[in-house]
């Protein structure tokens, strides 16, 4: 129990009773554990002094039930990649803040080609399997912590390149590409290429207002369709200057529709 001091006496003038704080803490065992501190205040009328009481709880596994339910929210089962709803929540807030902040942003559309046939020739399992790589290969390319890669769907993804402008969008691109090229997993009815390769197209920019994540995944998506329409396995980059913003009214009409 801590007796009455000046900045115990300040907090419960200001109302506070009870304070809470979560931490990990290394246990006798050298083990870190997940504590909840408690602190509770009291006031003692026989000579008017404030008293605070500090209790521990241990957390450990709420903590980490808690952590894998927010992990399986935000993943893809499959590839352990971040999924589709939570990486449109994060470029959202990404696109809002660059476009205070004046910074750029690019983002890659990525689609593996001819997946249908892979699958027609080795199977669902090994089509699995080979989405899994992929996400691996996917990582090896965006290195930075502040990049990040999502499963879009089916055999699209998109990776998040914040603060990378037209050039260095291509630069990942095309280490992506060859990366493939180097690791030729055998894809024998691609009409691309003897191995398994992509098709990515990608939007650059700096954000400004009332630009949108969705103007970012239309403008790489359009890109993407450019890449497959040249003969597939290649990158085609865009910047978000040849789209104009959608006003809100118009995004307003797209959200009812």
């Amino acid at each position: 129990m801590v007796k009455s001091s000046a900045p115990l006496r300040q907090a419960w003038c200001r109302g506070v009773r009870e304070m809470k704080l979560d931490l990990m803490m290394n246990t006798h065992w050298k083990e870190y554990r997940w504590v909840r501190m408690r602190a509770k205040l009291f006031f003692w009328s026989a000579d008017e002094s404030v008293h605070m009481i500090i209790y521990s709880q241990d957390i450990h596994e709420e903590k980490m039930r808690e952590n894998r339910l927010m992990q399986e929210n935000q993943t893809d089962p499959l590839t352990g990649l971040y999924n589709r709803r939570y990486m449109e929540q994060q470029l959202d807030a990404l696109v809002k803040t660059l476009s205070r902040t004046k910074g750029t942003l690019s983002v890659l559309m990525v689609d593996v080609d001819c997946f249908k046939n892979y699958n027609d020739t080795y199977g669902h399992t090994m089509g699995d399997t080979c989405l899994a790589e992929l996400a691996g290969v996917l990582r090896g390319a965006t290195k930075r912590d502040c990049d990040f890669v999502a499963r879009y769907g089916g055999e699209e993804f998109v990776a998040v390149l914040p603060g990378t402008d037209a050039d260095g969008a291509k630069n990942v691109a095309e280490k992506l590409l060859q990366s493939l090229k180097e690791r030729a997993m055998p894809h024998e009815s691609s009409q691309a290429a003897p191995y398994v390769s992509v098709s990515i197209g990608g939007a650059s920019g700096q954000p400004r207002f009332p630009h949108s994540a969705q103007d970012y995944i239309k403008c790489a998506d359009e890109a993407l369709y450019t890449s497959k329409q040249n003969g597939r396995n290649r990158y085609t980059g865009v910047t978000l200057d040849s789209i104009a913003p959608r006003p809100e009214a118009s995004r307003t009409e797209d959200n009812r529709a």
